[in-house]
């Protein structure tokens, strides 16, 4: 007999059964340790993809802002220095710094953060800031401005939003003020040079810019549409009887004076001044300064427009001569004119308005040097009505005019190997960039055609339909 065998066999299956549990502990182990790795890493995911997210949904929000902004088109606001989400400036002018926090609430936002719950920062120029002193503000101008923004090599850049993320050595002061406590390195010094780069110990920013052709892209669409509606206003109020409206000729390139029988050019942009609460109109006589708004001279019946009121630039008709010096005219007394900005110096509407007149923004900001515009020789006043062989653009015809939109100065174009340099050339392929737009007949570039760094140009057309 072996009294000892069921005892060693007991043993045996103890440590079986030990090694088991030990090897199912093991495993478990591991799945969680897996199931942690999984968890982290899905987790830093949804914070990256909740800062893409947000990043990408104020730089839509800002354009959105410059897009509607009647103010000044193409514009941005000041940050938001003190976390409230409201911008901090006056009239415009930003009071301390260009750099603070994304200004969400000012903007209509819910109140958006980075991945790690953090509100945002932005940076802006100065050349585009909502204030009269920065004017004009357009495609072209400022062409070389004087304090674009510049992240890691990109360049051009008007504006920068960035997400801070999670706090890093040094870091101590959150909640704060302190653009230290949240941005690192060039992102905090007060430059305009800003940085980009992967995620260390020393640096975690994220950054999304706007370039000026992000901004203009999406501006000078509705420049184009605006110059249409310019156009389109002009001919319904040029006479009563249909058969008889005109659109106006066009203005010689580098100017926006219009010339009697030029069916290509500029907008073109006179002044015109009226009685207030009459239909009483003030023609312009001399020189007219549209380059300063100033150093107009009016002329009717009782006398010239003189100098009058407060503030300086107030004019009133008199007996007396004088000189109207000033950006606009201010509405008041029955005595004094308005001062309205028209297209073609020489039309009296046909129905006895006024002729249609840009709002004060696009004249402020001199928008009418970066619309190029043309019409069909059969809807001009030497043959109104619009009758006869009309322009074409892409697979369009039919057309009775067109306003493009030039954009900013290109480096070289479709039609030019050589930079442009937009107002005041006067040569066609200094605004417009395809060969279509530039060779001086009824043909132009389809509505549409996707922008490339040799080609900017936002065509609109005015069918004769719909007149």
């Amino acid at each position: 007999m072996h009294p000892t065998r069921p005892r060693h066999q007991a043993i045996t299956r103890q440590r079986g059964a030990a090694l088991l549990v030990m090897l199912v502990i093991m495993v478990l182990g591991i799945a969680a340790a897996l199931i942690n790795s999984l968890s982290i890493a899905a987790l830093k995911t949804a914070r990256q993809e909740t800062t893409v997210a947000a990043l990408a949904q104020a730089k839509e929000a800002l354009i959105g802002r410059a897009i509607s902004d009647d103010n000044r088109l193409g514009s941005l606001p000041c940050p938001d220095m003190d976390n409230d989400g409201v911008v901090d400036g006056v009239a415009g002018n930003c009071t301390s710094s260009y750099i603070g926090r994304f200004p969400w609430k000012t903007l209509e936002l819910s109140d958006i953060g980075d991945g790690n719950g953090e509100h945002l920062w932005y940076v802006l120029s100065p050349s585009f800031r909502d204030n009269p002193a920065a004017e004009p503000l357009n495609s072209v101008s400022p062409n070389l401005w004087a304090d674009p923004l510049t992240l890691g090599a990109e360049t051009n850049i008007v504006a920068i939003i960035f997400a801070p993320d999670a706090p890093l050595s040094g870091q101590n002061g959150r909640p704060s003020n302190n653009i230290a406590d949240y941005l690192e390195g060039a992102n905090a010094d007060g430059d305009a040079a800003y940085a980009t780069g992967p995620a260390s110990e020393t640096f975690n920013d994220r950054a999304l810019a706007i370039t000026r052709t992000d901004l203009m892209a999406a501006v000078e669409k509705r420049m184009a549409a605006e110059a249409r509606k310019l156009l389109t206003d002009f001919y319904a109020n040029s006479s009563v009887a249909a058969g008889s409206r005109y659109f106006p000729y066009a203005a010689t390139l580098g100017t926006n004076s219009p010339v009697s029988g030029l069916q290509r050019g500029l907008l073109p942009v006179s002044c015109r001044f009226q009685k207030s609460g009459t239909t009483y109109i003030c023609n312009c006589s001399g020189a007219v300064d549209l380059v300063n708004r100033s150093n107009f001279k009016f002329t009717d019946a009782t006398g010239t427009c003189v100098l009058s009121g407060s503030p300086p630039d107030r004019c009133q008709c008199g007996a007396s001569g004088g000189t109207c010096i000033g950006k606009r005219i201010h509405a008041g007394a029955v005595a004094e004119v308005r001062s309205s900005i028209s297209l073609d110096a020489m039309q009296i509407a046909g129905n006895g308005k006024l002729t249609p007149t840009p709002a004060d923004w696009f004249l402020d900001n001199q928008w009418e040097r970066t619309i190029f515009f043309a019409v069909a020789a059969g809807c001009t006043a030497a043959a109104p009505g619009c009758s006869g062989a009309m322009l074409s653009a892409g697979h369009l015809s039919d057309i009775a005019a067109v306003a493009i939109s030039t954009g900013i100065p290109l480096a070289s174009t479709e039609a030019k190997a050589t930079s442009q340099s937009g107002y005041p050339s006067a040569a066609v392929d200094d605004y417009l960039d395809s060969v279509e737009n530039t060779n001086d007949d009824d043909v132009f570039s389809m509505i549409g055609k996707a922008r490339t760094p040799a080609y900017n140009d936002t065509v609109v057309a005015i069918p004769r339909g719909s007149l």
